[in-house]
């Protein structure tokens, strides 16, 4: 393996003709053996890790371990693999590089099986402590056996191949984890390391020389005594710390590490000696930046690694084979990036745009990752951890590169260990610092939701009874039910706690990647060999770039690259997503899935199948003035929302100038000019771009799209009044004709009663007071037509009103118009009604949508307004022609161009922007307060509806039976008074009931077709006719 790896090194660098890679010689095979032992020396650490992964997918199931558990076994190890990284150079310069080797693996052996006899989980933690102590050491000495196996001219090529083994190992530690586990126990699992390190042991004993490091300063005890002093109360705090509590305990960890960052910063500054900062003595410029860069590259990369372990672990429950499984992508893209990136990294020799590049590729990530929550499915993770995986690929590849740029050949054996030992000693202490944050939020969080079941909000009283009612129909006693119910619950605020966390430390990861970013973006270049000349590449694909780059403006790549840096940063929203309330639905609301079979039918009121009614409808549709002024209103909030979505697009126009000008004496270059007055003219175009980079302008698109949904399910609202209203005026037009045609026959029988016995008073066959009985029954009859003639010219007009017919078409036409159509009658109900409330009621609702949409609307309001604190940035740019000669404008020396970038940050405004986010933040409660009561009154109308169209049904049916049984009454009660059984007010009080009942079964067939428009109304609209609710 060692001499195909040279081979295809050697292979590389002929077929791209690089001159800065060289070939690499074929030495011996003791050379190819320890490259080989340095790439197995760079993993080793990494297969530390990838125990400690294991750990903690076994331990979470043996040791019933929680998040605070996991996190202190992760603490011991980070902070003394970080600690041991100041004495390696003390320890290399004490044992040599043989013996100090020989010791790591001998530590890094001891440990693993010391944890795999392990019975409690601080004996873990101690020995997982041992295990950092080793896998420092080896980690940072394994770079060294480069420099003794390599001959200067191919470090470059063995660093990088390095990294890539460093790289693929960090990436291959969770998938071999994942599936290990599945095979061998957490005791199998901690003794692959020392059956790794016993055959790297035998063969560095026996074939590496041993060597010591030139010009090491002597020891520096006072560093060493304090580094012994912050180790001793860290490993006790992390091991014992639940015995004074862990929030004590993790805050002193903190403690502990700010202090020892500042007091290394303070020795590394005042000291030319210090045993951790040997680059002071080596006098190079421009290293800090670049070590500050790699190093906050790995911190970002480690720790979203293994915090998406954990997440994947407790929060998704993912067995650890899914979770191998999930970084088989990541694996796969570092591998296709990791070696072109290297490739081009070597052959042109400029490591820093791709290290930009990776860098925000890995803060993207971040971002992505700090949006999942508890339900997020495998691609909401997969596309996020491609991306870190591509963004590290590229930033390992360019990192060692980026860091010996300023470094000369003859200083980088020198360089290069302490520039590793400052890496891991900072990657440790602030990974660890993280692991301590993770805790201290995750403790908070768990606290601060668990407060609402103490404090009995609400939510989670009715969730502890859905659950304690569950488990009481299972047969348990009550105090067990909400015993398990109240575990239940903990569990999910246990749940949503990490969610928290995890969220959250994913954003500080990505604001590391940031500043590393930053750091990379300020290290300047500094030529170790000034008076060199570069040699060029030869092959194609640097010609046609070398081509391509000179005929480019020089400002075009600093322009580029600010682009794609705006652009990648342009991920950040700002503000809280849309998350629709949770409401105590009733079951029957969520029960379909599919809402393909309830649909909104538009045109309801054809249910009715009357001709008529559908060109009422109609009219009344296209003429109503409300609606019209709702369209409106729709299409002003669709041109708002164009108007928000074209600001976050650039400005590009023409601008063309020609005036006269007075120079003045003072100016430059006026005693060139004839004359002082100076012709201008100029014809340029411009470009001006706005970045949003803290998601201002996509925010307010955002609430513009809200309001216009909002907006046009307004219209859907009063659409649907009007056309309610429409049918109910013809109905009660209907009805009222139907009764004036029942008091009108039963006027014409009274009348004819009248006449009969007008007649037989005359012949003396009956007394006049039957007569009179009978005329005051016409006459009161008579009356009542009168009234239903009124009332019905009445709703004739106010149905006009509604149709939308003309003034001539009201006074004149309106009754006309309106004679034709269905009968009261004749218009029976639908036979198919629904009987129980719709899955999809809270979509089929427009007054709930439109509520909802102002709900949107207010939160996305929130975002911009907390966008306003944060500084904007504007891009302008114009290029074209200026000249004081007109007929000189268009040449080529009359050419200009600019480009300008602008930043304003906000200082003070008096609290105005406070002010406008209280005020946003309050405009969202009062839209949710009113989301909220617009469900409500949603499920309370749709539930009335429902049970006033059940029972006018039954009201209709008792009301045609008593009329069916007056009406044979009234015939019996006839022919008894002709025989002379009965007496005339017997029968005229039947003639009465049978009047009253007709009218009464008219409104009745009334109040059930007003029944059936209040449950469209209520719905939302129709329903399909084949199948009603369920």
């Amino acid at each position: 393996m060692p001499a195909s790896l040279i081979a295809a090194g050697d292979a590389l660098a002929r077929f791209f003709a690089a001159p800065e890679i060289g070939s690499v010689p074929h030495r011996s095979a003791r050379q190819g053996i320890l490259i080989l032992v340095a790439f197995i020396g760079g993993m080793l650490p990494i297969s530390n890790m990838a125990m400690l992964s294991s750990a903690y997918l076994a331990l979470s199931g043996d040791f019933n371990a929680d998040l605070i558990d996991l996190g202190r076994l992760a603490l011991g190890n980070l902070l003394i693999m970080g600690l041991v990284q100041p004495l390696v150079n003390h320890i290399h310069a004490g044992l040599g590089l043989r013996g100090a080797l020989f010791l790591a693996l001998c530590v890094v052996s001891v440990a693993g099986v010391g944890a795999a006899s392990s019975g409690s989980l601080t004996e873990m933690t101690l020995w997982y402590a041992l295990a950092g102590f080793g896998g420092g050491l080896f980690l940072s000495l394994s770079a060294r056996i480069l420099f003794v196996a390599v001959p200067p001219e191919s470090r470059r090529l063995m660093m990088a191949i390095w990294s890539f083994f460093i790289g693929f190992g960090s990436n291959l530690s969770p998938l071999l984890g994942g599936f290990l586990v599945e095979f061998l126990t957490w005791h199998s699992l901690f003794l692959l390391s020392p059956v790794v390190a016993l055959p790297c042991l035998v063969i560095l004993f026996f074939l590496l020389p041993d060597s010591r490091p030139a010009g090491m300063p002597p020891f520096d005890w006072c560093s060493f005594a304090f580094l012994v002093a912050f180790a001793v109360p860290t490993l006790i705090a992390v091991c014992y710390g639940q015995t004074f509590g862990w929030n004590s305990s993790f805050i002193l960890i903190m403690i502990f590490c700010a202090v020892s960052a500042l007091f290394l910063f303070l020795v590394s500054c005042l000291s030319a000696e210090a045993p951790l900062l040997h680059l002071r003595n080596l006098r190079i410029k421009g290293v800090g930046p670049a070590v500050m860069a790699a190093l906050l590259l790995v911190i970002s990369h480690v720790g979203m690694r293994i915090q998406m372990i954990l997440f994947m672990r407790n929060v998704l429950g993912y067995p650890p084979s899914e979770i191998g499984l999930m970084f088989l992508l990541p694996l796969c893209v570092f591998v296709l990036t990791v070696v072109p990136t290297g490739i081009m990294v070597a052959t042109h020799g400029n490591p820093k745009p791709f290290l930009l590049a990776g860098i925000a590729c890995i803060a993207g990530a971040g971002l992505l990752l700090s949006r999942l929550d508890a339900n997020a499915d495998w691609w909401h993770m997969a596309v996020p951890l491609a991306l870190r995986s591509f963004g590290y690929a590229m930033g390992s590849a360019s990192a060692t590169p980026f860091l010996l740029r300023n470094v000369p050949p003859e200083k980088q054996p020198q360089t290069l260990p302490a520039i590793n030992s400052v890496r891991f000693f900072s990657m440790c202490l602030c990974m660890g610092s993280i692991t301590t944050l993770s805790v201290l939020l995750n403790k908070w969080y768990f606290a601060l939701i668990a407060a609402q079941v103490t404090q009995g909000s609400s939510a989670a009283s009715a969730s502890i009874s859905r659950w304690s009612a569950l488990f009481a129909g299972q047969g348990l006693s009550p105090s067990q039910s909400r015993h398990d119910a109240l575990l239940i619950v903990s569990s999910s605020i246990k749940k949503q706690a990490s969610v928290f966390t995890f969220d959250h430390l994913f954003l500080i990861l990505s604001l590391v990647a940031c500043v590393a970013f930053v750091c990379a973006l300020l290290s300047r270049r500094v030529d170790p060999h000034p008076h060199a000349v570069r040699a060029h590449a030869r092959n194609s694909l640097s010609r046609l770039w070398a081509a391509v780059r000179s005929r480019l403006p020089r400002p075009a790549f600093p322009l580029a690259g600010l682009l794609l840096c705006c652009l990648l940063a342009a991920g950040c929203t700002l503000g809280p997503d849309y998350k629709r309330p949770d409401l105590d639905l009733p079951a029957a609301s969520v029960a379909a899935d599919e809402p393909g079979a309830l649909f909104t039918r538009e045109r309801w009121w054809e249910v009715f199948h009357d001709g008529a009614l559908n060109r009422l409808e109609e009219a009344a549709l296209a003429h109503n003035s409300n609606l019209a002024q709702a369209m409106a209103r729709v299409e002003e909030a669709r041109a708002a929302a164009g108007v928000a979505f074209a600001d976050r697009l650039p400005a590009v126009g023409l601008r063309s100038q020609d005036g006269k000008r007075l120079m003045t004496e003072g100016e430059e270059l006026a005693h060139h000019y004839a004359s002082r007055t100076q012709e201008a003219y100029k014809a340029v175009g411009f470009l001006s771009f706005e970045l949003d980079l803290w998601g201002k302008y996509r925010r307010l698109d955002e609430a513009a799209r809200a309001e216009l949904l909002s907006t046009e399910a307004a219209r859907d609202t009063i659409r649907l009044a009007v056309a309610s209203e429409t049918a109910l005026a013809y109905f009660q037009l209907r009805t009222l004709q139907e009764q004036e045609r029942i008091a009108a026959d039963m006027l014409k029988s009274y009348e004819r009663t009248c006449k009969v016995y007008e007649t037989r008073y005359r012949l003396g066959q009956s007394p006049e007071t039957t007569l009179r009985r009978f005329a005051a029954e016409r006459d009161k009859t008579q009356a009542q037509l009168y009234d239903l003639e009124e009332r019905r010219i009445r709703c004739e007009g106010a149905l006009a009103v509604l149709a939308g017919f003309s003034p001539a078409g009201i006074v004149d036409g309106a009754g006309r118009a309106f004679q034709e159509g269905r009968t009261l009658g004749e218009l029976a109900p639908p036979p198919d009604v629904p009987s129980g409330i719709p899955s999809d009621l809270l979509q089929r609702r427009p007054d709930v949508r439109s509520a909802e949409g102002r709900l949107m609307a207010a939160n996305a309001r929130i975002g911009a307004a907390r966008a306003a604190f944060f500084p904007s940035f504007s891009l302008t740019a114009e290029g074209g022609y200026s000249s004081t000669h007109l007929d000189r404008v268009f040449l080529d020396p009359a050419r200009i161009w600019g480009v300008m970038g602008g930043l304003a940050q906000p200082l003070f405004e008096g609290g105005r922007l406070t002010a406008k986010q209280r005020m946003a933040e309050a405009k969202y409660e009062e839209a949710r307060a009113a989301y909220v009561g617009s469900v409500r009154n949603a499920f309370t109308e749709t539930r009335d509806a429902l049970a006033g169209n059940r029972i006018s049904r039954k009201a209709l049916a008792a009301s045609t039976e008593r009329v069916k049984e007056l009406t044979r009454s009234n015939e019996i009660m006839e022919k008894q008074y002709d025989a002379g059984l009965s007496s005339v007010m017997d029968l005229l009080d039947v003639r009465r009931q049978l009047l009253a009942a007709r009218q009464e079964q008219a409104e009745a067939r009334r109040r059930q077709l007003a029944a059936v428009v209040g449950l469209c109304k209520a719905l939302g609209g129709g329903w399909t006719e084949a199948k009603g609710f369920e």
